[in-house]
């Protein structure tokens, strides 16, 4: 069963991401787009793994720091910082031990740099821009990807089914509460604009208030099949919930829903009202899969993965731009930055870099 987790809008300020306000959007590669880079020369993780390779999976998804630098982590626990013009690295940080499975997530960067990546042995490490330790907090479960608020304020979901808030400032943190959800989540938490923490139980989307000190359960929406990915909030504050379903749910704050197709294309629709705008057509066979979110750009333009190895990219229209192999399964969900560079890794280990 795979486990991917999605990334939600909740992203520290200063930061690019393509879930942000379409002002701060690039416009990603187009038709025939060139192959920039992809790591030739990483040092060896661990366990054997030969010189130019990796040493693992890339299921994380790689983000993008305030100056363009790629932060990338394999599923051999190592975390690289790499060069946006030419892949080579910068520095990297062992986490002590392999992780994630088939689960991926991804480390959340904070305004003055700070790396919190969700690594090894159930920790949240928390890492300079020079790749330096600064601290590490140990958890009861699988740390899912964090959700960065204002005020210094960043959540953290765990596999054991706990949801956490933490103060974290000049290089140091502390907890300011922890509050268990009711069973295991494996949907990382999103923020809604009025402060509204949103994770999920197996069979429950579930709100959460912060009250500075503590925290509440606010509402629990249920569904009949499991959750196993992260909710999308979007900016007006509708929260967008898949399932192992064959629906989209769509959830105003106040709890009422409505449904969308998802037989297996890509489909957009109008968060305000739950109606399908535009569908593009089947990405690829069934057997292809698409394990990874979609990143959209300025135009409208989306890019996705296959486990057949493709990454693919659609204009708004469903007219295809471009289908690029790469050298194995795409799970790793893709990110642009903010000259247009898609990346993504795939299960053998690459991280590409694709410009247009």
């Amino acid at each position: 069963m795979r486990r991917h987790q999605r990334r939600t809008d909740a992203c520290p300020d200063g930061v690019w991401h393509s879930a942000r306000s379409r002002e701060r959007l690039a416009v990603g590669p187009v038709r025939r787009p060139a192959l920039l880079w992809h790591p030739c020369c990483w040092p060896p993780d661990r366990d054997g793994a030969l010189e130019g390779e990796p040493g693992g999976a890339i299921l994380p998804g790689p983000v993008i720091e305030t100056d363009g630098s790629i932060v990338a982590a394999t599923n051999a626990g190592v975390l690289h910082d790499l060069d946006p013009a030419t892949g080579a690295e910068r520095w990297h940080f062992d986490g002590g031990g392999h992780y994630g499975g088939d689960l991926s997530t991804s480390p959340a960067i904070l305004a003055d740099g700070t790396i919190l990546w969700p690594g090894p042995g159930d920790t949240l490490f928390a890492v300079d821009p020079h790749g330096q330790l600064l601290w590490k907090q140990h958890f009861g479960g699988f740390v899912l990807s964090p959700a960065v608020a204002g005020d210094n304020r960043v959540y953290v979901a765990d596999m054991s089914g706990h949801l956490a808030a933490l103060k974290v400032t000049n290089g140091s943190h502390r907890t300011l509460w922890s509050i268990a959800l009711g069973g295991t989540d494996y949907g990382s938490p999103g923020v809604g604009p009025d402060g509204t923490i949103y994770t999920a139980t197996p069979l429950a989307l579930v709100a959460v208030s912060d009250h500075g000190s503590s925290a509440s359960v606010r509402w629990r929406f249920p569904v009949k099949k499991m959750i196993e990915v992260s909710s999308a909030v979007t900016p007006d504050g509708i929260v967008v919930l898949g399932t192992n379903n064959a629906g989209e749910h769509g959830v105003k704050p106040d709890g009422t829903a409505w449904f969308a197709d998802n037989s297996g294309r890509v489909r957009a629709i109008d968060t305000r009202t739950g109606k399908l705008i535009s569908t593009i057509q089947p990405i690829a066979p069934a057997r292809e899969h698409a394990w990874t979110s979609v990143a959209v750009d300025a135009r409208d333009d989306t890019y996705w993965g296959t486990q057949k190895g493709h990454l693919d990219g659609y204009d708004r229209d469903g007219k295809q731009l471009f289908s690029l192999d790469t050298d194995s399964g795409v799970a790793s969900y893709p990110a642009i930055g903010a000259d247009g560079t898609l990346y993504a890794g795939t299960l053998d280990g690459t991280l590409y870099a694709v410009g247009g």
